[in-house]
């Protein structure tokens, strides 16, 4: 589908929302979509999220009759929600506001629990959430959080991971803990750190094809140490323990 069908195929879209009355409307609401980025009960993702799409879009609210607008609409069931609405058509064609949207939903099709800014979503982490669990391995700081989200029916955590100096390394929210154990236990951190400790060999090379420059380093640093503390007790040998972090 390109560009102009998309367009005209989400153009309206806010007049199919059930209990919705656009009280402020552009005099071409036809040719406009209503984008809910957030809401008062959304989650650290979904806010991250939003922050980035508000930055992406604001270049299109400029002028006397923009391609974009941001709004705020009022919600019986949670409160308010924050929505960016688009001009997607205009003289029968697909706006630059409109391609630039498509192009970052496309962006992350198919994908579980998308981040578009890492380094923002770990800022509001931090800020706004208490850990569940904060652990140091050797100089190592691992932390999660709970998402309140499910995925594959399963619960989800939110984790960072930093080095020594304190520089971010991994972070992500799309670890779900295997079923049966706790999910803020020490087999869930193991489990964890045994997926940031992979290295080449342990699988495909390709798991490593958007790893960073810093990621790469402690792979092929500190990453074998550290694992260690992903293994379980077996054969009469104990695990390591974590230090807990106060």
């Amino acid at each position: 589908m390109n560009d102009d069908a998309y367009a005209e195929s989400v153009a309206g879209n806010w007049k199919k929302f059930m209990s919705f009355a656009w009280f402020d409307k552009p005099y071409d609401a036809d040719n406009w979509l209503i984008l809910d980025i957030e809401n008062r009960d959304s989650n650290t993702r979904i806010r991250s999220n939003a922050n980035f799409m508000r930055t992406k879009m604001e270049p299109f609210t400029k002028g006397d009759d923009p391609d974009c607008r941001f709004e705020r609409h009022s919600c019986w069931l949670v409160g308010w929600r924050e929505a960016i609405t688009i001009r997607a058509l205009k003289a029968g064609k697909a706006t630059d506001a409109l391609k630039v949207y498509r192009e970052l939903m496309m962006s992350c099709c198919n994908q579980e629990a998308v981040i578009f800014d890492p380094d923002d979503y770990v800022e509001l982490l931090e800020s706004d959430d208490e850990p569940m669990r904060a652990v140091r391995i050797l100089d190592y700081e691992l932390r999660i959080y709970d998402t309140n989200e499910c995925g594959f029916g399963q619960w989800t955590l939110a984790y960072t991971f930093k080095g020594p100096d304190g520089e971010l390394i991994f972070s992500g929210c799309d670890f779900s803990p295997a079923a049966g154990i706790s999910v803020d236990g020490d087999d869930s951190l193991r489990s964890l750190l045994g997926f940031l400790t992979l290295r080449p060999g342990d699988t495909d090379s390709e798991y490593f094809n958007n790893y960073n420059e810093r990621q790469m380093a402690f792979v092929d640093g500190d990453a074998e140490e550290v694992g260690l503390w992903a293994l379980s007790a077996e054969n009469g040998n104990p695990s390591l323990e974590f230090e807990e972090i106060e």
